[in-house]
C-alpha cells in the first residue's frame, strides 16, 4: 500500500527535481511556498528546517527558523540558529547567541568549545580571552571558563612566530582541580602536543578524550589525523615494524586512521575537514573512484585541491578543467601551493598557458648561500649535531625517505642559544633572498607574508639514503642546510634535485626542466614550497645529515 504524502512533503519532492534540474529560481519559490502557507505551524516549519541542510540551503534555514521563533523559542531552536549563522560565516552572531544561552544556562561544556571557535572563526581571539577573563571574576570555580581560557590561548599561540604553549597547560590544569577528566580539555592537551610534535603525548591524550566521552567526535578526527599522517614516533605510538608504508590501507597505522576517522564522521557528518582527509587517505592509495566521491561531498578548498589532483593524475582533463575554474574564483587560489605545482607540470605537459600566479617558474628561484660558518667558529655543525642528539626530538619513519630518519619535534622551539644562532642565520638569508628576487611578478615574492612559523626538523641518511620527489604545500619558502655531507663516489651523490613531477603525474613525453644542487657542508639552499625536491642516493659510510625548514606563513 502507497503512502499518501503531506503536501508539504509533495512541495519539497518539487523543490528536489527542481535543484537536479539546476533550475534554482524555482526550487526556491517552493521553500517560500511552505514558509508562507505553514507560517503558523511550528512542527511543519521544523521539518523543513531539518530538511534544508540536506541541500544547502542555509540563508531559508535562517528565515525557517525567525519564522519559528515568532511561535516559540526553546533552547534547541537557539542551538540550531547557532549552527546556521556558522554555516553563513556569521560567527558575530553566533557570539552573541551562545552567550545568550551560556546566560540561562552555563553547564554545557559543548556551548563554551563552540564559543572558542566562533572566536577563532571570526578572528577574534584577544576579545575572547577578554571576555573569559571577566567572566572569571564572577565565577572562579567554574572549569569551563579555564578550559575555555586554554583553548582560546591555544589558538592565539599556534598563530603566533613561537610555540611556546605554557598559558595553555597553565588554565587547564587550574579548571582540572574542577573537573578531571573532561572531553573537551583532554582534546585540546592533544591538540597542544600535536602542535609540538610531542606525538606519543598528542595520542594519549586523544585517546583520553575519546575515553571521556565515545561520542565527541572531534578527538576521533584529531586522532585519524595523526595517525594518517603517520607522524608517529618510533617505539610510542606504533611499532617500527608496523611502519610498512604512509600510504598502505592495509598497514596498522593506517586502518587505526580510518577506523577513527570514520568514527567521527558516523558520529558528525558536518566535519568536511575529515571528509577531504579520508579522500586524502584514497588519494595516496591511487583508489581515485572513492576518493573522487569522498571529495565530491565537499566544496571546501582541501576537497577541491584534491579532486582537481584525482582529475590530472587520471587524465581526466575536462573535469580537471572544470575544478581549476572553480579554484580561480577564490581567494586561495594565486596562492596555492599545490595548484601552482600542479600548474607547473600541466602547462608543459598539455601545452597551455594557464597563469600560474604562486611561482610559474619556480627552478628561477632556487638559490644557495655558503658560509663559513653562521657564528664564526670552525666546528659549528659539529656542535650542531651534538646539541640535537642531545635533545629529546622524537623520530619520524616515513615512505618517502629510505635509509635514514627524521625528528618530529620543531628545532627552533628547543632552549638551545646554537639552534638559535643558526635560526638567525635562516631567518637573515631569507631576508637576502628576498632582496634578490623582489624585482619578480609573482605571488610568491610580491605577497610575500609578513610572519612566519619556521617549522624546522634534522634529516640523517645513511649509506644507500635517499629520498623521494615531494613538495612542502604548507609552507611558503623552504630549505635546507647541510650540517655534514658524505665523500662523493660520483659528483650527483647525496645532491638536491629539484624538478616539475611529482611521482603519479601522467606520463608525458614533452621535456620537464630540472635542476641539481651540489651539497657541501655549510651550504644553505633555499626554494618555493611549490617546488619538488629530492635527495640522489649516496654510497659513501659516513651520514648526510641536514636541517630541513619551512617558513609557514602565520
Amino acid at each position: 500500500m502507497n503512502t499518501i504524502k503531506k503536501p508539504i512533503d509533495l512541495v519539497l519532492d518539487k523543490a528536489l527535481k527542481f535543484r537536479s534540474d539546476k533550475n534554482f529560481p524555482d526550487e526556491l519559490e517552493c521553500y517560500k511556498e511552505i514558509l508562507s502557507s505553514y507560517s503558523k505551524n511550528y512542527n511543519l516549519l521544523n521539518k523543513l528546517l531539518k530538511f534544508l541542510p540536506t541541500v544547502g540551503r542555509w540563508e531559508i534555514a535562517l528565515e525557517t527558523i525567525s519564522a519559528m521563533k515568532k511561535i516559540d523559542c526553546p533552547t534547541e531552536l537557539m542551538i540550531n540558529e547557532v549552527f546556521v549563522h556558522t554555516k553563513l560565516h556569521n560567527f558575530r552572531l553566533a557570539i552573541d547567541l551562545v552567550k545568550t544561552l551560556l546566560g540561562k544556562d552555563d553547564s554545557s561544556p559543548l556551548l563554551y568549545n563552540n564559543l572558542v571557535n566562533y572566536y577563532n572563526n571570526s578572528l577574534c581571539i584577544d576579545e575572547g580571552i577578554e571576555y573569559f577573563n571577566e567572566e572569571l571574576k564572577n565565577d572562579k570555580t567554574n572549569p569551563d571558563i579555564y578550559f575555555s581560557l586554554a583553548f582560546l590561548y591555544y589558538y592565539k599561540i599556534l598563530g603566533s612566530t613561537s610555540l611556546i604553549f605554557t598559558p595553555v597547560f597553565k588554565y587547564s590544569k587550574l579548571g582540572e582541580k574542577y573537573r578531571s577528566n573532561d572531553t573537551y580539555n583532554l582534546n585540546v592537551l592533544g591538540m597542544t602536543y600535536y602542535a609540538m610534535k610531542i606525538l606519543d603525548k598528542a595520542e594519549y591524550y586523544f585517546l583520553e578524550s575519546i575515553k571521556a566521552d565515545p561520542t565527541n567526535s572531534i578527538p576521533h578526527s584529531n586522532l585519524g589525523v595523526l595517525y594518517s599522517y603517520n607522524l608517529t614516533p618510533q617505539g610510542s605510538v606504533v611499532d617500527k615494524a608496523e611502519y610498512e608504508s604512509t600510504k598502505r590501507l592495509d598497514s596498522t597505522v593506517m586502518k587505526k586512521a580510518i577506523h577513527h576517522l570514520n568514527t567521527a564522521l558516523s558520529l558528525n557528518s558536518s566535519l568536511t575537514g575529515t571528509v577531504s582527509l579520508v579522500g586524502d587517505i584514497f588519494l595516496g592509495n591511487k583508489l581515485y573512484d572513492k576518493a573522487i566521491n569522498l571529495y565530491k561531498k565537499n566544496s571546501n578548498w582541501a576537497s577541491l585541491e584534491g579532486l582537481l589532483k584525482c582529475y590530472y593524475y587520471t587524465e581526466d582533463y575536462d573535469n580537471f578543467h572544470s575544478i581549476l575554474n572553480e579554484l580561480s574564483s577564490r581567494d586561495s587560489f594565486k596562492e596555492s601551493r599545490n595548484v601552482s605545482a600542479l600548474l607547473s607540470h600541466a602547462n608543459i605537459n598539455l601545452g597551455l598557458d594557464i597563469n600560474n600566479f604562486y611561482c610559474p617558474n619556480p627552478l628561477a628561484f632556487v638559490h644557495y648561500f655558503d658560509s663559513p660558518s653562521p657564528d664564526g667558529s670552525l666546528n659549528f655543525n659539529s656542535r650542531i649535531i651534538d646539541e640535537c642528539n642531545s635533545l629529546e626530538l622524537g623520530i619520524r619513519n616515513q615512505g618517502l625517505l629510505s635509509n635514514g630518519q627524521q625528528s618530529t619535534i620543531s628545532l627552533f622551539d628547543q632552549d638551545s642559544k646554537l639552534l638559535l644562532k643558526l635560526k638567525n642565520y635562516i631567518i637573515s638569508a631569507a631576508a637576502d633572498y628576498k632582496k634578490i628576487y623582489k624585482d619578480h611578478d609573482v605571488e610568491f615574492i610580491k605577497n610575500w607574508p609578513k610572519d612566519f612559523q619556521i617549522s624546522a626538523w634534522i634529516v640523517t641518511m645513511d649509506k644507500g639514503g635517499s629520498l623521494s620527489p615531494h613538495n612542502h604545500p604548507n609552507g611558503w619558502l623552504s630549505g635546507v642546510y647541510y650540517l655534514s655531507v658524505p665523500e662523493k663516489v660520483n659528483k650527483h651523490d647525496a645532491n638536491i634535485k629539484f624538478s616539475l613531477i611529482h611521482p603519479d603525474y601522467p606520463h608525458s613525453e614533452a621535456k620537464f626542466p630540472d635542476l641539481e644542487i651540489n651539497t657541501k657542508d655549510s651550504r644553505l639552499v633555499l626554494f618555493p614550497s611549490s617546488l619538488y625536491h629530492q635527495t640522489i642516493p649516496f654510497y659513501d659510510s659516513n651520514k648526510r645529515i641536514c636541517i630541513a625548514f619551512d617558513f609557514q606563513p602565520v
